[in-house]
């Protein structure tokens, strides 16, 4: 009997201290002020506007029947303002339509440290049955601001309900983490967390806010970034190709040295934005409202797609490439001199540092500095035979001009001779010293630059070299050799 006394008297003791600590967090409670203003809701359909105020108020009456101050206001107030207005925690949220269904999206900031605690997703019924879901989800809200632990922004805490009030929790780490790829975090807050080196490729990230948030390094191909606020962002090396970033506000965020080809800015606005060394392949900036913002660097290359219109109005800045080019080909002489001459086929080949410097999307300057060699045979009807090899450093000057990826320049060759051989089965050949004079010509070609990447680009083409004076004009040899020759190159920038 007496234990059994003892252990009621226990149980009654710890009810009681249960009691009081439960009565003495509901009492702080009061003291817990809570902003929460009107939902925003972006569709065109006027159907569903009505819940606007109705989604921001049904939460602000779970709060305040949990304990907690909670003020409404229509118009929305940031961090600095609350805080000096005494609140500690703001409420705000959007929500969508999508196939019947109605998507309610909100965090739950800590207002000193401009931080989001809690993401909260209700998936419900249009009508009025969604506050019921709403009334349950606060209590993780409640639950969530009476933890003490400290906020992470590496970590993003997301709890869900369904239309069968099913509730679900989530910690999702979000700096080095490779496996956030096709995930729905449309409508979320994601203001001034962590998200480097990871991979979100093919994620929705839709109307969310990411402002002063650090995506350093991560990947984001193919997201869906639609009408998405980026303000102060980082995207510094980070991967965005052919991301939809339509309507979205880009308004002093970081793209230096960012992928960016192929996105889709349609609407999007940048204002001091940095997109240093970004690369812009294949954009179409057509309609995107530009101000002040640096594209010192940057590259602009054009697909070749005129059903997609695609262009750039932004003035292109100077773009250096340089790289080994090697090209092989046919030498060949005219039968001016030796009228009974028979003439062969030769070889040229060529080894250069090429050089390209465009000035603006069309015009630049070519210069190859380098390597050619003339091998010329020809075989006289009397059995003689006239052989000649010549080896020259030489450098090519010429405009080039630039129609998409297609290049063509002309211009001028200088060559001085460092190597000549020289065998013939001739009488008549004398005065073969003056070989070692320098040459000049013209030169032209016709290109086409294959980007491999932001630092690799291969150069396909023709070239046409053509002697303007006879390197050997006692030798027997025509006086205006030519050659056809094809070019293969590997550039750096």
């Amino acid at each position: 009997m007496k234990k059994i006394y003892l252990v009621i008297i226990i149980l009654f003791l710890f009810n009681t201290f249960v009691s009081i600590h439960t009565k003495e967090k509901n009492k702080n409670l009061s003291k817990v002020k809570v902003f929460i203003s009107q939902f925003e809701y972006s569709s065109d359909n006027k159907s569903y506007t009505f819940f606007k105020k109705a989604i921001a108020r049904s939460i602000r009456i779970s709060l305040k029947r949990r304990g907690f101050t909670v003020i409404y206001n229509d118009k929305d107030k940031d961090s600095d303002d609350l805080q000096g207005d005494g609140f500690e925690y703001k409420v705000a949220g959007k929500y969508f339509i999508r196939k019947n269904v109605l998507i309610v999206r909100f965090s739950v900031i800590d207002v000193k440290e401009d931080n989001s605690i809690l993401q909260a997703s209700v998936r419900g019924y249009p009508d009025n049955r969604v506050f019921d879901l709403v009334d349950t989800l606060t209590t993780k809200v409640k639950a969530e601001i009476l933890q003490s632990s400290p906020k992470d922004k590496k970590m993003f805490k997301i709890t869900r309900i369904n239309r069968q009030g099913k509730l679900t929790s989530e910690q999702i780490k979000l700096d080095n983490n490779k496996r956030l790829q096709n995930r729905d975090l449309s409508g979320m807050n994601l203001r001034g967390k962590k998200v480097t080196n990871s991979n979100l490729s093919r994620s929705n990230l839709s109307e969310s806010d990411l402002r002063d948030a650090d995506f350093k390094n991560t990947n984001l191909k193919n997201a869906n970034l639609k009408k998405t606020k980026f303000n102060n962002a980082n995207f510094k090396n980070a991967k965005l190709n052919n991301a939809d970033m339509s309507g979205s506000d880009l308004s002093k965020a970081n793209f230096e040295n960012a992928d960016l080809r192929g996105v889709n800015f349609k609407g999007a606005t940048f204002n001091k934005t940095n997109f240093r060394n970004a690369d812009f392949r294949g954009v179409d900036l057509n309609g995107v409202n530009i101000k002040n913002s640096d594209f010192t660097g940057a590259t602009f290359k054009y697909k070749n797609d005129h059903k997609k219109g695609i262009k750039v109005k932004e003035k292109q800045g100077f773009n250096f490439r340089v790289g080994v080019n090697i090209a092989v080909g046919l030498s060949r002489q005219s039968s001016a001199v030796l009228e009974d001459s028979n003439l062969n086929v030769n070889f040229c080949g060529v080894l250069t540092v090429r050089m390209f410097l465009y000035f603006n999307k069309n015009v630049g300057i070519l210069v190859d500095l380098g390597y050619m060699n003339f091998i010329t045979k020809e075989n006289k009807d009397d059995g003689s035979q006239i052989s000649v090899d010549m080896h020259y450093i030489f450098g090519l000057f010429a405009p080039v001009f630039r129609f998409h990826n297609i290049n063509t320049y002309f211009g001028l060759y200088i060559g001085v001779p460092i190597s000549f051989k020289y065998d013939a089965k001739s009488t008549f050949i004398d005065g073969t010293d003056k070989a070692t004079r320098p040459v000049y010509g013209l030169g032209l070609g016709i290109g086409y630059l294959w980007d491999l990447g932001r630092v690799f680009a291969l150069h396909f083409g023709f070239d046409f070299k053509y002697h303007l004076i006879n390197p050997l004009p006692n030798a027997g040899l025509s006086s205006k050799p030519f050659s056809i020759l094809l070019s293969v190159g590997v550039l750096f920038q």
